[in-house]
């Protein structure tokens, strides 16, 4: 009795989720002509040609009508519910007896719980005779000559064996026949092979055609004449056990496979879909975890009116914890029984499997499997964990149970959060930001972080229809997304996990890309000046130390065109592992704002998020003096007078806003001094920096030949202003102007969300008139001025 073994492709247990390739073509009609004929959907055209014909007394039919193969595909499929050599040892049988009916293009894929015998047929007699022949092979005792048979079979092919129970549970979830360690019933005997065959019931035995109607006619002729079944019903099924953890050292790379058995078939198959894609949340999760997994496959099973979802993953990091195994297995999972409920799911997605199959063979087979187990009732669902490699961490089932149970987010690992509702909003809001601001930058880092969030939110914004911005303050630097109802069946809960997702999607992935950030440093560039500017680099450097991001995030013309995409890409990663605070505003209830956050929580946990402390601020050495650049005149101002500012926790006072906005305003101290004597064309002065370095940095273009008396004048102003020059009018008139101002802001969420964020951070006391005359003594003291003057090129 020939045999011969095909697992190059698990047909009746694998779908690898490849379907690119297929489709259905509908036409949408346009205007109001009648003439215009819309296809059906693809959901109808599946049911149309994928029939099904049951009978209580025969073997169930399943039809597949297509046209154009040679050969048509023909399959039986069988489940057995008994010992591992009876699947074994009952196909050898089936495939003999109808190769002994002459059937020689015959193959045979088994699993761990039957198996599917499938041919080629030319004809429509020969279509026929594979049905009454195979319905004869499983009818037909055995005899003692096929006993002995199979018995060496068996001894010439023994079963291959599990090293751990979690391994092969693993297996048996992708239909793979591979037996649990100790396995009973691995030989069998002539009795047994008899009981066996005695045990296999009407219900388990499915048969499949594809093919053109005439054969398709053919087959259901032949059915209808098949010798009637005793033996009625089913047999009991193989139910999925309880929740399976295990380990084992393994040549070959570190392997995590986790899955999920028992659950129903279309929810699974289409989650199986959903993160088989190459950009999926899925794998940009796991991708970004530590250590950090690539999806080497994804697969599903039937069986017993459930099914199995599988995945695979390979680490080529070094090697990791125990802890860190199962922190990534909890991720993985995590991930699919989120993204279980949520897929649009439906009978074509099962359907789809045997359209989409190439060969008449393949779609036969996995017809006459799903015919099986695609219908019936789904069990609980169970997790399986099983990893393996020359770098698997050892540890007991016992011990990843309990780092398992461990590795759940709480709140006190992932973000500090506040929120707030604000009921009939548009949008649902999310700023993720590091408190620790551009701490960590210096001269030749300066506007990393800010490039790096720029880029990152201007690459993913878009996505699923949410908008992410980035927000960037040289005390706080983050990312805001948001985003209204994608559409009017949108629930609250999932515009907040949508929201959640996308922020969190751009913040994993790799990059950002190499054409996003050459686009954000054009746009910080265009924000800075029109072109370089070393007289206001060199002011920033000397005034802060050598730290001019920690004035302005974005550093200067200089330090951002240097940066590579390589330090933006660290920066990333820096800013997700670094501390962060989280402040949400929903436009509905609590519930939604906990989806949200929780979402969020999830997401970033493999990736340890949120772990590291700020790194300490060094005080800063302003370098005081008087420096002169070359430079055209047309890209630069002719002077630059940079004057450090006191700081505190609180960050900028505000007296220094309040300067500023004196200085600047249509008859402020800067017109006053220069403009109406003549001695300057522009003149504007900015308040920077926040709680580790603050300065007044005035700027100047001069008429010609005046630029000495200009900064002589600003320095008299200074002097004055440290005189107490600045009256209670003007205290009076500046803070008015900042209520207005914050008042208008706070119109905008993003400016409340902001300050959500903000809450429970130290805050800058109101503003006196006192406070102002003491902020102008300290920070005008004559001699702390850094001047910075431009000349052209000889």
């Amino acid at each position: 009795m020939p045999y011969y073994s095909e697992r190059t492709r698990l047909l009746l247990a694998q779908n690898q989720f490849v379907l690119g390739a297929l489709s259905a073509g509908l036409a949408v009609a346009t205007g109001c002509s009648s003439s215009v004929q819309v296809s059906p959907p693809a959901a109808a055209i599946a049911s149309a040609r994928v029939q099904s014909q049951t009978n209580p007394y025969r073997p169930r039919l399943t039809l597949v009508e297509r046209e154009g193969d040679p050969s048509r595909g023909l399959a039986l499929a069988v489940h057995v519910a008994a010992a591992p050599a009876a699947v074994a040892m009952l196909s050898w049988l089936v495939e003999g007896r109808l190769r002994g009916a002459g059937f020689d293009r015959l193959s045979t894929q088994t699993s761990s719980s039957g198996f599917v015998v499938y041919a080629l047929g030319d004809d429509e007699a020969q279509v026929a005779r594979f049905l009454r022949d195979g319905n004869r092979a499983l009818l037909t005792p055995v005899s003692a000559t096929d006993a002995e048979h199979l018995a060496a079979h068996l001894a010439r092919e023994p079963l291959a064996i599990a090293s751990s129970a979690s391994e092969a549970l693993l297996a048996q979830c992708a239909g793979e026949p591979l037996y649990a360690p100790g396995s009973e019933g691995t030989r069998g005997t002539a009795a047994d092979v008899s009981k066996w065959l005695d045990g296999v019931r009407v219900g388990d035995v499915a048969f499949a055609v594809v093919g053109s109607r005439k054969y398709l006619d053919a087959a259901t002729d032949a059915a209808a004449s098949l010798t009637a079944w005793t033996r009625l019903g089913s047999s009991r099924w193989n139910m999925p056990g309880a929740d399976q953890l295990g380990s084992v050292r393994a040549t070959g790379p570190l392997t995590l496979s986790v899955a999920l058995s028992g659950g129903p078939p279309a929810p699974l198959m289409a989650t199986a879909e959903r993160i088989a894609q190459s950009e999926s949340l899925f794998a940009t999760r796991l991708g970004a975890g530590f250590p950090a997994w690539q999806v080497a496959s994804v697969s599903t099973h039937l069986d017993a009116g459930s099914a199995c979802l599988r995945v695979d993953l390979q680490s080529t990091g070094a090697a990791p914890t125990a802890e860190a195994v199962a922190h990534s297995a909890w991720s993985a999972l995590d991930e699919l029984q989120h993204t279980l409920p949520r897929v649009d799911s439906g009978a074509w997605v099962i359907a789809k499997q045997v359209l989409a199959a190439e060969s008449p063979l393949d779609a036969a087979a996995v017809a006459a499997w799903q015919a099986l187990n695609a219908e019936g009732q789904s069990t609980e669902l169970h997790r399986l964990v099983h990893y393996a490699g020359d770098l698997a961490p050892p540890a007991s089932s016992e011990r990843l149970a309990e780092l398992f149970a461990a590795a759940a987010p709480s709140e006190r690992t992932g973000p500090e959060a506040a929120s707030e509702v604000e009921p009939g909003q548009a949008n649902f809001w999310m700023l993720l930001a590091s408190p620790c601001g551009t701490s960590a930058e210096d001269a030749a880092t300066a506007g990393t972080l800010a490039l790096a969030l720029h880029s990152t939110a201007l690459s993913a914004t878009g996505s699923d229809g949410v908008v992410l911005e980035p927000w960037l303050n040289v005390d706080a630097v983050g990312i805001l997304a948001h985003a209204p109802a994608a559409s009017a069946r949108e629930s609250p809960e999932a515009q907040a996990e949508r929201v959640a997702e996308a922020l969190a999607r751009a913040l994993l992935r790799p990059g950002p890309s190499p054409e996003a950030i050459s686009a954000s440093r054009e746009v910080l560039l265009g924000t800075l000046a029109t072109g370089p500017t070393p007289a206001w680099s060199l002011a920033l450097r000397q005034t802060s130390g050598n730290h001019p991001s920690w004035l302005d995030a974005r550093g200067s013309w200089s330090t951002l065109s240097a940066l590579s995409a390589r330090s933006v890409e660290l920066q990333r990663e820096a800013f997700l592992r670094g501390r962060l605070r989280l402040a949400s505003i929903g436009n509905h209830d609590e519930a939604q704002i906990a989806a949200g956050e929780q979402r969020l929580r999830s997401l970033l946990h493999g990736a340890e998020s949120g772990r590291a402390a700020c790194l300490p601020r060094r005080p800063v050495l302003p370098v005081a003096g008087q420096y002169r650049v070359e430079a055209p005149a047309q890209r630069n101002t002719d002077a630059v007078i940079a004057v450090p500012l006191p700081t505190s926790a609180e960050g900028l006072p505000e007296e220094a806003l309040w300067t500023e906005w004196l200085m600047n305003r249509t008859d402020g101290w800067l017109r006053r001094a220069l403009l109406l004597p003549g001695l300057v064309s522009t003149a504007r002065a900015r308040v920077l920096g926040g709680v580790a370095a603050a300065a007044l940095v005035i700027e100047l273009r001069a008429l010609d030949g005046k630029r000495d008396v200009a900064v002589a004048q600003v320095r008299g102003l200074l002097g004055r202003l440290r005189a107490g020059a600045a009256t209670g009018e003007d205290a009076q008139q500046a803070q008015e102007s900042l209520e207005r101002r914050r008042a208008e802001l706070a119109l905008n969420p993003r400016a409340r969300v902001v300050e959500l964020w903000r809450r429970g951070l130290p805050h800058a006391r109101p503003g006196t008139l006192e406070g102002l005359h003491a902020l102008h003594r300290f920070a005008f003291e004559p001699g702390r001025e850094v001047v910075v003057l431009t000349d052209p090129p000889p």
